[in-house]
């Protein structure tokens, strides 16, 4: 995917913005209507450029993913929301473990994960920290973890207006069925719970969970 962006689509919008830009130079067009317009224009091809970017970064993981996927979406993160346009983010928690210097390759690290399973965990926290901020009004975010005897809990947890999955977009109702089965190909149990599900004890916000075994 991150190849077809970079090789096919890139190029055609890189094209495109280059003939936009010299119609707009032309003598017939400076100062009429249509310069106006293709300024627009010129600006939708800007911003297609950057989500072309964003997905092609998104579709590839940095090495680092491997070895402490949190701390390489954390990283991510901070690069793909400091663009945000939502008025007010969230605060985002995240564990000790992220924050802390990269361990040697020998050592007791959690993260010490299968490759598949560890980019799972890498692509799914981007996703529900990136949701939260995006769709759920919240003023906080934590990504927590417990290592378990033989499972590793992994949780990102909001306090925003949470989901009722009979209400969801069809964007949305497709999103999460990717998420499961993205989590499903890594080895990975997911577990949701929102504010607005039948049965939930929350009072406010969701939280999603991956256990992993390791």
């Amino acid at each position: 995917m991150a190849a077809e962006i970079h090789d096919g689509l890139l190029p055609y919008l890189y094209a495109t913005a280059a003939k936009v830009s010299a119609l707009r130079r032309s003598a017939d067009v400076r100062g009429s209507s249509l310069e106006k317009s293709l300024g627009e224009v010129a600006e939708w091809i800007d911003q297609s450029r950057d989500v072309a970017r964003r997905l092609m970064n998104g579709a590839s993981y940095p090495p680092e993913a491997v070895d402490n996927p949190l701390r390489a979406a954390k990283r991510f993160l901070d690069d793909v929301l400091s663009d945000t346009d939502t008025p007010h983010p969230p605060k985002i928690l995240w564990p000790p473990e992220v924050l802390a210097p990269a361990l040697p390759e020998n050592d007791d690290s959690p993260f010490r994960l299968p490759k598949e399973t560890a980019v799972s965990v890498y692509r799914l926290t981007i996703e529900f920290v990136r949701n939260a901020v995006r769709h759920a009004d919240a003023k906080l975010v934590e990504v927590s973890v417990k290592d378990l005897d033989d499972d590793l809990l992994i949780s990102v947890e909001d306090d925003g207006t949470g989901y009722d999955p009979d209400d969801l977009s069809p964007e949305k109702v497709h999103g999460l069925s990717l998420a499961h089965h993205r989590a499903a190909a890594g080895g990975i149990e997911l577990k949701t719970d929102s504010c607005r599900q039948p049965g939930s004890n929350r009072s406010s916000g969701t939280c999603v969970t991956m256990r992993v075994k390791h």
